[in-house]
């Protein structure tokens, strides 16, 4: 995936969610999709978003729910998800 990315002109960083590589305030929006529950530190992670986030920038979060038919055990998209358990996940975040 990085390679075809690059070829098409595209720059690739790596870093992780609670250690965002970016100076606070570079974007007007940042995504998070089925991340959270693959963190170390949910709590973290949103908080490097917001700093990396421009005054009034958006973020935008997606969860597949446990129940979805996304998550079902027939569902073409089922990468079970379901399986992994960490605390991040089972427990709320304060």
């Amino acid at each position: 995936m990085r390679a075809k990315a690059q070829q098409r002109g595209i720059t690739v960083l790596e870093g992780v969610s609670e250690a965002l590589p970016f100076p606070d305030k570079t974007f007007d929006a940042a995504l998070m999709v089925t991340t959270l529950c693959f963190t170390e530190d949910p709590k973290q992670a949103l908080q490097e978003a917001y700093w990396v986030l421009q005054p009034g920038g958006y973020l935008v979060v997606g969860f597949i729910d446990r129940t979805s038919a996304l998550s079902s055990d027939t569902s073409p998209f089922n990468i079970r998800i379901r399986s992994i358990e960490t605390p991040a996940c089972s427990q709320p975040m304060t």
